[in-house]
């Protein structure tokens, strides 16, 4: 009897290890996958805000070439013309 005894607290001390044991690891992935998609989402904001500095730049461009395009000639109205296009295929809500 005591021998069954001991067995079964063996079995239990083993099973309360290894459900402990992989309770930590969900956990840790948790918290991995956690991590992952804050980076991720770290990374998306970047991109926008470096794409928005990028359109920001290009229209204080715009706004200065356009005061110049009378005394332009054709080949830098040309420029011109190309590089507003850019700006408007690139940025949404470009004028």
């Amino acid at each position: 009897m005591a021998e069954l005894r001991a067995s079964y607290s063996q079995q239990c001390a083993d099973d309360e290890a290894r459900a402990r044991h992989r309770y930590t690891e969900l956990q840790g992935a948790k918290r991995v996958e956690l991590m992952q998609q804050e980076r991720a989402q770290k990374s998306e904001q970047d991109r926008q805000r470096l794409a928005q500095e990028q359109c920001d730049e290009m229209y204080r461009i715009v706004a200065l070439k356009r005061k110049k395009v009378p005394e332009m000639n054709s080949g830098e109205r040309a420029d011109f013309e190309r590089f507003q296009e850019n700006w408007r295929s690139r940025c949404p809500g470009a004028r």
